[in-house]
């Protein structure tokens, strides 16, 4: 056993020394080429170019480049955003401040359009009384047939009433009707008489109220000269009262008070008379 071991040994150190041997040493020429071999294998695997790398290369930097684009431009949105932001608030200013100054100025205008309305009403007031001062002088007859002459047929109206003869009347005739209502253009013009002295002017209108029952059976009327718009109203009145006493059974009356033209009504003598508009109903 022990010969069988040492022999092994033997063999085993024998090929230990021949490894050793075929090995090329580090000065020698042999391990020199190799060396420069693997060099220049590397150089050639590092200069030698993927594809797939390049590609990918090529990507990357154009995705930076788009990056970088992007964001400069996001940044540019953004200062243009905040400039948007910044005249916005600035007309969001200047509107909440012109619709201030435009309330304040329809607050204005409403109160100068009342202002206007109250001293045009004024206005008319006093023309109005101007006129009706000018006609006071003035009585006016409905109901004389146009055939008539009409100072005659005043005289004789003014008799039956018992007034003196001695009135003075500065002028009688006929006022032209221009009313289109069929009934009332078919009614006789009336006469305007204009006295000298309003003394004599209110004897006779306090003699047709004295003598209301007469002027009734005789279809004839004296009333008080007006101006235009206030005769309108009043005949306006006087179809009312018509119809308050022909179908109501109302006693009724139309109330001159300067330019202020009133109807009253009662339903018996000792009722207390009771003033109603136009356009108001009988309570």
């Amino acid at each position: 056993m022990q010969t069988r071991k040492s022999s092994q040994k033997t063999l085993d150190t024998e090929f230990t020394t021949s490894q050793e041997t075929k090995r090329p040493k580090k000065g020698s020429k042999d391990s020199n080429k190799k060396m420069n071999t693997d060099e220049t294998q590397k150089t050639m695997a590092a200069t030698t170019c993927d594809p797939n790398e390049d590609m990918k290369n090529f990507i990357r930097e154009k995705l930076d480049e788009q990056t970088v684009k992007l964001s400069q431009q996001i940044y540019q949105i953004n200062v243009e955003i905040n400039k948007l932001k910044e005249t916005t608030d600035e007309l969001t200013k200047s509107v909440e401040y012109n619709s201030a100054e435009i309330g304040e100025n329809q607050a204005r205008v409403k109160q100068l359009e009342k202002s206007f309305v109250d001293y045009r009403e004024e206005v008319d007031r006093k023309f109005l009384t101007l006129e009706l001062y000018q006609r006071r002088p003035n009585l006016l007859i409905y109901g004389i047939a146009d055939d008539r002459n009409p100072e005659e047929a005043v005289r004789e109206l003014f008799e039956e009433l018992q007034l003196p003869d001695s009135l003075d009347l500065l002028q009688v005739h006929r006022l032209p009707r221009h009313s289109t209502n069929e009934r009332t253009a078919s009614m006789p013009k009336p006469i305007l008489v204009r006295f000298l002295r309003m003394k004599e002017r209110q004897m006779v209108q306090d003699a047709s109220y004295k003598h209301s029952s007469l002027l009734r059976d005789k279809q004839v009327s004296i009333r008080t000269d007006m101006p235009v718009i206030l005769k309108k109203y009043r005949g306006k009145l006087a179809t009312k009262t018509y119809h308050m006493r022909t179908k109501q059974q109302l006693q009724t009356r139309i109330r001159e008070q300067g330019v202020d033209v009133t109807l009253e009504y009662r339903r018996n003598a000792q009722s207390p008379w009771i003033k109603i508009g136009l356009e108001d109903e009988i309570v």
